[in-house]
């Protein structure tokens, strides 16, 4: 006749999606088994994961300082777009109404001025802006030389001190 069969086994085991997983387990037939932790090996029951927050960061924004009415500038901006916590929005503010999206952006001023330039950045954590000062101005012409009105009207006078002698 066969006598019944008493077992004690010891394991250790990893767990799923924890680094590390010590625990002692013991069999008993028919069917028993209790498991029991070690003390300071494993963490509580449920884990908790911790997310890395990564602030946004506007390092530097590019462009030209001046412009003439009507002309394009091309402005960019470098961040730290690649390391920082996703959702992240951007926005270019022009100073004359009109705004733009994305790193980079094109713009043409309608009328002189100074204008604030500036470029915001943020996430849930945070925000982040830089500005830049843009001058739109008339072109000038070197210094002594007439610009086109200046020219037309000394034409004019001249033709008409001909006539007049």
């Amino acid at each position: 006749m066969c006598k019944p069969l008493s077992l004690t086994l010891s394991l250790a085991f990893t767990l799923l999606f924890l680094p590390y997983g010590i625990a002692s387990a013991q069999i008993k037939p028919p069917g028993h088994v209790s498991v029991m932790r070690q003390p300071g090996v494993l963490p509580e029951f449920p884990p908790i994961l911790k997310r890395t927050v990564v602030p946004v960061d506007v390092r530097t924004i590019e462009g030209p300082n001046q412009l003439a009415p009507g002309e394009t500038g091309l402005f960019s901006a470098r961040t730290n777009i690649e390391a920082a916590s996703l959702p992240i929005r951007s926005r270019w503010e022009f100073g004359d109404g009109h705004t733009a999206a994305g790193l980079s952006a094109r713009h043409a001023f309608a009328q002189p001025g100074t204008y604030a330039v500036t470029f915001r950045m943020w996430n849930e954590y945070s925000e982040d802006a830089d500005t830049l000062v843009v001058t739109v101005a008339a072109q000038q012409t070197p210094h002594g030389a007439l610009d086109p009105t200046q020219t037309d009207l000394l034409h004019r006078a001249e033709r008409q001190a001909e006539h007049n002698h």
